[in-house]
């Protein structure tokens, strides 16, 4: 077996993002409003009720967020 001479076995600082454009940060407050009682009714085994995904793109991230209902928001503001 080849060992990959690029592979690191050093830790990796945990990845982070941030939302800044106001509009989405309005349409995620509001999502996450109407989607509070979802954490009593749909939830997995960690009780976890939203799932965030960054999604790189050539424009930059795109961001969305899934209730544990089903229901997704995507969160382009800063791609338009």
């Amino acid at each position: 077996m080849v060992e990959d001479e690029d592979e690191d076995d050093t830790p990796q600082a945990p990845v982070r993002f941030e939302i800044s454009n106001k509009e989405d940060l309005e349409k995620l407050r509001v999502f996450m409003k109407q989607h509070r009682r979802c954490k009593y009714i749909h939830h997995d085994v960690a009780c976890a009720c939203f799932t965030y995904s960054v999604t790189p793109t050539m424009l930059g991230p795109l961001y969305s967020l899934e209730c544990s209902c089903g229901e997704k928001i995507i969160l382009d503001g800063d791609m338009s």
